[in-house]
């Protein structure tokens, strides 16, 4: 499962079914559109950097331009616990929406779901930062030998 399958099969057919749960649904789920947006950009930059990659080459320029997404996930990660709370409290008073998610996956499905941002972004620039020191030490070695 994907944030643009959850925000496309999940978010937006609550917010058409449950208006009246749109202030809880969008508290939830509100990240995701910009998660997305940000994430896409992110990484469609990062691989033009990578692509071109050199001795010379630094990414800290890319972590600056792209301060605001820092933000976006630090609100995200610190929200994180009361949208899962939320999410409950509307399963508890409203068992046709809860019936409805249910229809689509499990609630823990979807409870794995609202952690997925912050996993995803620990992992992937994990692996970014590996691939730049690998290639850091490539290049050292190289200008040695």
């Amino acid at each position: 499962m994907t944030l643009h399958s959850i925000q496309q099969n999940v978010t937006e057919p609550l917010l058409r079914n449950f208006p009246q749960e749109a202030e809880d649904i969008n508290f939830i789920f509100s990240a995701n559109k910009s998660i997305i947006l940000y994430s896409e950009q992110f990484l469609e930059e990062l691989s033009r950097k990578l692509k071109n990659w050199n001795f010379e080459s630094t990414l800290g320029d890319l972590f600056i331009k792209f301060s605001s997404f820092w933000k976006v996930y630090i609100d995200y990660t610190n929200t994180l616990d009361i949208g899962f709370h939320r999410l409950q409290n509307l399963f508890e008073k409203n068992t046709e929406l809860k019936h409805f998610i249910e229809e689509k996956q499990s609630f823990s499905e979807l409870a794995k779901f609202l952690g997925l941002p912050v996993q995803v972004l620990i992992f992937n620039y994990f692996v970014y930062f590996l691939f730049n020191f690998i290639n850091c030490v490539i290049m050292m070695i190289i200008l040695l030998l």
